[in-house]
């Protein structure tokens, strides 16, 4: 059920409302690769209170918010699992091939899991780019719930 928009102006700095749309993709994004993905959810949750005119927008800022915290609690609980499979290995009296062979693990699950991000991220920007309303895999039908779409 995606919808393709008529180009329009956003009510943030009065834009294209196509560029503020992949902004809520990109920021976070450039975010991650500065390691500040932990605040990654900021700017889309910002946006959804600003954002007036714009049901793309809208559409684009709940999609890209439901991702950023999705990635930020995985994240955590990642890093946390990491911790605790290193140092159970060392209590449980593995050399530390055996602590970076369990952290490792984790490791390759978020590293596969933030790939898969990215490249739904990278899908958010070329569809809000063509003023299109697409639901992203994973995310779709709970994005539905929360919009008009």
């Amino acid at each position: 059920m995606n919808r393709v928009y008529e180009q329009h102006k956003s009510s943030v700095f009065d834009t294209d409302a196509n560029i503020v749309s992949l902004s809520v993709y990109l920021i976070p994004l450039l975010g991650n690769f500065m390691t500040l993905g932990i605040i990654s959810w900021v700017f889309p949750l910002v946006l959804l209170f600003v954002e007036k005119k714009s049901p793309l927008v809208y559409f684009h800022a709940v999609q890209s918010l439901v991702m950023q915290v999705v990635v930020t609690v995985f994240s955590i609980v990642s890093f946390i699992m990491t911790v605790i499979s290193a140092g159970s290995s060392f209590l449980l009296g593995f050399n530390v091939f055996g602590a970076i062979g369990a952290a490792g693990i984790f490791s390759l699950i978020s590293l596969v899991i933030n790939g898969i991000m990215i490249a739904l991220e990278i899908v958010g920007i070329i569809k809000a780019y063509g003023w299109e309303a697409y639901y992203l895999p994973f995310f779709g039908t709970f994005v539905q719930k929360f919009t008009k779409e």
